[in-house]
């Protein structure tokens, strides 16, 4: 019984946190509908007090935009642009490594300068002493021993001699002449001065030339040259070793006999293989392979950088210069040289996104943008045109942008190459916003007060605007505080302080141009300054309250309208949503009817309501109410009672050309017969107004079309088609980010590249595989484990070498039993002689190899040549392989060592590992966030659910298709899928919205009216985010490619998903709210009972409007009735049967 208790209290406890979020979730939904109506009222208010005082408001912007711009005076922004700080992790595994390696082989830390020489001619040899005599005045003109031949310019640097510091590798020789423009106190530096030493005190340089290949042109006697690999080395006099396929590309060997120095080859090779030679003693002959040929040679050299500030300026300084040279030095006759130094890719980054090119396409964008925004706002009539409103939009992008920017920088934040995509991301979310905006507006029509149709803009698209702000920002503050990487982190910080001012200058400096639009219009005005305070609409509207004689369309919303003129276009174009269900539809067979229904297309047939004036005898309820007023004087009398309708009226009699601008025939006014032919009169929305056309083609053809259930069943396939398609590339997708791709196109790199891949792809990043601990080195059982370490190493797939300068020393005969006697005192004795101050040694190049402390050995390293890899993915992949075998080390049962194994480009490979959890683990944290925040500002939960499937569904797509446009997932990509999460649903988001407040009866219904209230901004917004991208497709930087490429899938998916996935998906599924209107019978009402019983107990205000703050002093008299001159039209440029 204990037992079962005990289990029962379990169950319970497991499920309060389950009930606890349905608890929640519940308060929510019960709170949600009172937060919105309160945000939007307050909003609502707030547009009151814009609406009277615009200009205000507007210089208000523009001062804050110039304080925060102090940010940009020169000296207070912060530019970074190191690789090394934007693509890696600040904390890392590789980086403590770095730091643990810096520690031990201080003195062998460099920075190396890559140059590839080869043939003009593809695939020519270039191991001749032609190209040879080439390559020496190339490896002249980098030391800065020969003056370069374009512009008589040494390699070296001017440097204060003060700033050396200490620095012990730093050894200028004096007699080298001097630059003749130096100061007093500076000192001409060339590559001797600065190099990286070896133990022969000689500079660190990998190159044929160091390798001896000159001193073999006395030894070969006019011969060919050729070079001979002993124990798979090339040794020159001072019997330093060099891979030979490391420093010559496509090499050419072939077996041969050669008579070598008996002392030389009887340290590398085993006795057996020696032959005494003819020329007598002292020489040996010797099977070998001997290098003939080569197709490109590759140069290394190394300058120290021991990290201090001083030798960075100096070595920064330096590999500018020889850059500069090189660059202009490129072509030597038969052959040429590409290279690459240590500072290249940086410099290269900041250029692809610093060119002037790519700056200007800011610029372009910004003039696309204006003529799209000026054109999709324009209006034939010009008092109604809303483009100085949409153009002001796009200023307060510009002013987002600056203020965000400015106060970012003078928070100190650095600017980032990822910032500059900013601009055109903030263009187009302001575009967005002011598109939903100025849709608001125009569908307010039937709103006779100015001030409240401006109000009441303001009341409906906030909510829309603020669920894609924060979509957005969302998105920027997951990856400003959960991304470690300085591009990703740096870029959201400043695009999220973007997005929020530009978010605040829509209703600061575009709404009120839109306020003195609306005016404008009000007044018959083409310019709008000096515009009064209060419109006479205004005053009209306010004293037609307090009479009573409001209509009652004045309070009906855009939802409403929109939803009784679509089923008066349905009716009146006989478009029938569903088959028609007669006797004949039931008399077919169950599969006949499937086909019938899925079939069925809503035709648009002729106009069957040719006359107007006749009432239709079907029992609709509508037609029931028109009949009962048929006294045509009845309803007149109450129709004229109305000051603002009179206007309206009058202004139709005089102007005949009206009547020919609207489908219907509504010629006769005062002889109004029924109720539905009055609203049609009040409510169709008048020709001229913004987005019109847009509306209509929504309504009439685009809408009933998606109603069909056969483009429903194309629709549901093709989405199901997408899915699968983007599921597979996801399984292909790679990940990683190659540095080399971060050039531009036009850059010098991508020829140095080009030529390292194909001539020496065999080889990566050579890896340093070092002890962070002391080991007893002397004992036996220890040096057989690091043997057996070795031996694991070679046997990995990408090893293509190792070398082990301990191993090596070993094996020689006559220093084994000295180092493997198992004495610690003989055996550091023996070792470091050997490698120190014996003049004979064979093993003198390994001596930076090792660490001493006095004569005690600390650790050293073993030097790992691994294969060359295609891909930073098989980069990452081979790092998480050695460093699984260092581990093992560490766990062996049998005398375990810690051993790590680090190369400079782990840094980045690391990035790669984590790239792909980080993402993941971002993306869901945004998902969560805006599944959270549109439940709070959607009023159902079946919406909330629309918005996360096919925000997920968009992500799908996205990491599907990244595969297809070879885009692979790394730091520069995660920033668009971060983007996606709040961006790609803003359609849907605004449409699911639209449709929770839809009065449709039926699904399709509120479907259409979805489409014809939402539909216009949404295309218009998804068109000016693409022409705010399209001018990066001809960009050679590779952050503006990537982010076109995803940008424009962002805009395509979520446009897709949002305009046509989630339609039909609500047409099918869709929850139908409670939302009703009957504006019918509301004038039926009005008409039946006159204004006198609304003086009596009106309620003046809107339903979420405060009354106007302004008294009405205006008296009767002072209310001018509008003759036609005074309420005139602008002139039809286009005929009288122009329709907007």
């Amino acid at each position: 019984m204990e037992e079962r208790s005990e289990q029962l209290c379990v169950d319970v406890n497991k499920k309060k946190p389950f009930k606890k979020i349905t608890t929640f979730l519940k308060q929510l939904a019960n709170i949600q509908p009172e937060i919105v109506e309160f945000v939007a009222t307050k909003f609502g208010i707030f547009g009151g007090i814009i609406y009277e005082n615009p200009w205000w408001f507007i210089l208000g912007s523009i001062l804050i935009t110039l304080i925060c711009c102090i940010g940009f005076i020169p000296g207070i922004p912060k530019w970074v642009d190191s690789a090394e700080q934007l693509y890696s992790l600040p904390y890392s595994l590789a980086r403590d490594h770095g730091i643990l390696h810096t520690k031990l082989f201080s003195n062998i830390q460099s920075r190396t300068q890559l140059i590839i020489v080869t043939s003009n001619t593809p695939g020519e040899n270039v191991l001749t002493w032609e190209f040879l005599e080439i390559v020496s005045h190339i490896n002249k003109l980098v030391r800065g021993e020969s003056l370069d031949a374009v512009g008589g310019r040494r390699v070296g640097v001017n440097i204060d001699s003060r700033l050396l510091g200490s620095s012990q590798n730093t050894k200028f020789n004096s007699e080298i002449d001097t630059d003749p423009f130096h100061l007093p106190n500076d000192v001409f530096l060339t590559y001797n001065d600065i190099c990286t030493r070896t133990s022969f005190e000689t500079c660190s340089v990998q190159s044929v030339i160091e390798a001896g290949i000159l001193d073999m042109k006395a030894l070969l006697d006019g011969k060919p040259p050729e070079l001979y690999i002993l124990g798979g080395f090339v040794f020159n006099l001072r019997k330093q070793a060099f891979l030979p396929d490391y420093i010559l590309g496509k090499m050419k060997t072939i077996p041969c006999i050669r008579t070598l120095p008996t002392d030389l080859v009887s340290k590398i090779l085993r006795p057996e293989l020696l032959i005494p030679s003819e020329k007598g003693p002292g020489f040996s002959d010797v099977q070998i392979d001997c290098i003939i040929g080569a197709e490109a040679f590759l140069m290394a050299y190394e300058i120290f950088d021991d990290k201090t500030d001083a030798n960075m300026i100096r070595n920064m300084m330096w590999e500018q210069a020889l850059i500069n040279i090189l660059k202009e030095n490129r072509d030597w006759g038969r052959a040429r040289l590409t290279f690459s130094a240590f500072r290249s890719r940086d410099d290269e980054l900041k250029a692809s996104t610093s060119e002037n090119s790519d700056i200007l396409l800011v610029g372009l964008t910004f003039a696309l943008l204006f003529f799209y925004v000026g054109s999709a706002n324009f209006s034939f009539d010009l008092y109604k045109m809303k483009t100085y409103s949409g153009l002001a939009g796009l200023f307060a992008a510009l002013l987002g942008l600056a203020s965000g920017m400015g106060l970012m920088s003078i928070c100190g934040v650095s600017f980032v190459p990822t910032v500059l995509v900013t601009p055109f991301l903030i263009m187009g979310a302001a575009v967005n916003y002011l598109f939903v905006i100025v849709n608001a507006y125009s569908t307010g029509y039937t709103i006779t007060s100015t001030k409240e149709r401006c109000m009441l803009t303001l009341q409906d698209s906030v909510i829309g605007i603020s669920i894609t702000m924060c979509t957005g920002l969302v998105s920027f503050s997951i990856g400003a505080v959960g991304e470690p990487y300085m591009s990703i982190r740096n870029f959201c910080i400043f695009s999220a302080a973007s997005i929020i001012f530009t978010y605040i200058y829509v209703f600061i400096f575009m709404f009120p141009v839109l306020c003195l639009d609306a005016k404008r219009e009000s007044i018959r005005r083409l310019h709008f300054f000096k515009v009064p305070k209060l419109t006479d609409a205004d005053i009209w509207a306010k004293k037609e309250a307090l009479e009573g004689r409001s209509l009652p369309i004045d309070k009906a919303t855009s939802f409403a309208i929109v939803s009784y003129n679509l089923s008066r276009i349905l009716d009146e174009y006989n478009i029938k949503l569903y088959p028609v269900k007669d006797s004949d539809y039931y008399n077919k067979s169950l599969t006949q009817r499937i086909i019938r229904n899925l079939f069925h297309l809503p035709m648009k047939q002729n106009n069957l309501m040719l006359d107007k004036n006749k009432i239709d005898t079907s029992t609709s309820e509508s037609q029931i109410i028109s009949s009962s007023y048929t006294d045509c004087s009845n309803i007149s009398q109450k129709f004229y009672e109305n000051r603002l309708i009179t206007r309206e009226l009058e202004y139709e009699q005089q102007d005949s050309s009206r009547n020919e601008i609207f489908t219907e025939d509504l010629s006769c006014y005062n002889q109004v017969s029924n109720i539905e032919h009055l609203l049609q009169t009040l409510l169709i929305e008048p020709p001229g107004t913004v987005g019109r056309s847009t509306r209509r083609v929504m309504l009439h053809t685009i809408g009933p079309l998606m109603a069909t259930p056969l483009v429903k069943f194309a629709v549901l396939i093709l989405w199901i088609t997408f899915l699968s398609v983007s599921i597979y590339g996801f399984t292909k997708m790679e990940s990683g980010l190659d540095l080399r791709d971060l050039a531009p196109k036009t850059s010098y790199l991508q020829g140095f590249d080009r030529d390292f891949i194909q001539y020496f792809g065999e080889y990566d990043v050579p890896t340093d595989v070092y002890f962070p601990e002391t080991l007893e080195w002397w004992k036996r059982e220890v040096q057989e484990r690091i043997f057996d370490f070795v031996l694991t190493l070679e046997k990995l797939e990408s090893t293509k070498r190792v070398i082990d300068p301990l191993q090596n020393i070993i094996s020689n005969p006559n220093l084994a039993k000295l180092l493997r006697g198992g004495s610690k005192e003989i055996f550091q004795t023996t070792l470091y002689d050997e490698l120190y101050n014996n003049p004979d040694s064979n093993y003198k190049q390994f001596a930076y190899d090792f660490v001493w402390k006095g004569k005690e050995l600390v650790t050293y390293r073993i030097r790992l040549f691994v294969k060359g890899m295609q891909t930073s993915q098989q980069k990452a992949d081979w790092m998480s392989e050695i460093r699984a075998v260092c581990e093992a080390e560490e766990k062996h049962p049998k005398l375990p060592f810690k051993v790590v194994a680090y190369n400079y480009m782990m840094l980045f490979y690391e990035s790669d590992l984590s790239i792909l959890s980080e993402c993941f683990s971002n993306m869901l944290s945004c998902g969560i966030a805006i599944e959270l925040i549109t439940l709070m500002l959607i009023p159902e939960v079946m919406s909330g659910l629309f918005v996360i499937v096919l925000m997920a569904c968009i992500d799908i797509g996205l990491f599907g298709f990244m595969y297809y446009w070879n885009v692979k997932l790394n730091m520069v990509s995660m920033i668009n899928l971060l983007l996606s999460m709040g961006f790609a649903v803003d359609y849907s988001t605004l449409m699911t919205h639209t449709f929770s407040h839809c009065y449709g009866q039926t699904r399709n219904h509120r479907m259409i009216e979805c489409l014809g209230l939402m539909g216009a901004p949404v295309c218009h917004g998804a068109m000016s985010t693409f022409l705010g991208i399209v001018v990066l497709s001809g960009s050679t930087s590779y952050i503006f490619t990537v982010f076109f490429k995803m940008m424009v899938m962002v805009v395509g998916f979520g446009f897709f998903h949002g305009i046509i996935v989630l339609p039909v998906l609500l047409s099918i599924v869709g929850r139908l709210t409670g939302n009703t209107s009957d504006i019918e019978l509301e004038m039926s009402n009005w008409l039946r009972n006159g204004y006198e019983n609304k003086k009596k107990s009106c309620d003046c205000s809107k339903p979420t409007l405060a009354i106007l703050s302004r008294d009405f002093q205006a008296n009767n008299n002072s209310i001018q009735t509008f003759t036609s001159k005074e309420y005139n039209h602008t002139v039809d440029f286009i005929g009288p049967n122009y329709k907007n």
